[in-house]
């Protein structure tokens, strides 16, 4: 009884996943476990209405899953063979390869779609779950990332996740340039010290704005069409990321206007420049 059971089971997920729904399952195995069957004695089987197993079992006659004799004016169904199933698989699979090859293409194909219909879209963030999103984001750059660092992103997040986001970044070969603020430089701690000297690689550049230049009171993120806008001060850790292609032109130039000004990153030499901003 319990073999019968589980193979029920297996079956009817096997059709399934074929792309047949739970009645469509339930009306092979009837078919596969009594053999022919008319719809009055389908539908004792089953529980399914007679109304409703005529378009029913039109569908699967069309769809290969079952086969129907006649015998005088009795129509008898039974279910297909393993040769047929096996075809069934077959075009199966063949459909989940294009799925699965075309999906690149689908994608830019919805994105120009998306982009054209609803140029602008605004996403907030909350929390340090919010921020930790916000940044994994940054790795669907396609280009270099430019940023503006308002305080050490160690205040919020764990150093494993920090470590892990690094280590994907480098490994999709995303570029990054990186305006640090006086801000930044008091709120370093030990590890991020440590993680400069790790993780330093051609595409990483780094640079510091004099405090009487520029002295952000938020982080500042941009990459492809997306400008990201997020901070984390008493108490309060919120983000927004903003689509749009024309103001994300506009805050690269603003960017590029500092990243200009800004000096080369040399945390010893700030440290003692800067020694009276640290107080």
């Amino acid at each position: 009884m319990e073999m019968k059971r589980n193979a029920k089971e297996f079956i009817n997920e096997y059709i399934t996943k074929l792309g047949f729904s739970d009645e469509d399952a339930d009306i092979y195995h009837a078919l596969l476990s009594k053999g022919q069957l008319t719809i009055l004695e389908m539908s004792r089987v089953t529980g399914i209405e007679r109304t409703k197993l005529y378009s029913l079992t039109e569908e699967l006659l069309k769809k290969g899953l079952i086969n129907e004799t006649r015998n005088y004016k009795k129509r008898y169904f039974s279910a297909c063979t393993i040769k047929e199933l096996e075809l069934l698989r077959g075009n199966e699979l063949n459909r989940s390869k294009f799925l699965e090859s075309s999906f690149p293409m689908l994608s830019s194909y919805i994105e120009h779609f998306q982009n054209h219909a609803n140029p602008t879209k605004v996403v907030h963030y909350h929390g340090v779950n919010g921020l930790k999103q916000m940044q994994w984001n940054i790795l669907d750059a396609k280009n270099t990332v430019f940023s503006i660092l308002y305080r050490s992103f160690f205040e919020v997040v764990s150093q494993s996740f920090s470590e892990r986001w690094n280590r994907r970044c480098v490994e999709l070969k995303i570029p990054l340039r990186e305006i640090r603020t006086i801000e930044y430089l008091r709120t370093r701690i030990p590890v991020a010290v440590k993680h400069d000297h790790t993780w330093d690689f051609k595409d990483y550049e780094k640079r510091f704005i004099d405090p009487k230049i520029f002295s952000p009171t938020c982080a500042i993120e941009l990459y492809n069409d997306v400008v990201s806008i997020y901070n984390w001060r008493k108490g309060e850790i919120y983000g927004v990321e903003l689509y749009n292609k024309q103001v994300a032109h506009s805050f690269r130039q603003i960017f590029d206007v500092f990243w200009n000004m800004a000096e080369k990153w040399d945390y010893e030499k700030l440290l003692v420049t800067y020694k009276k901003h640290l107080k």
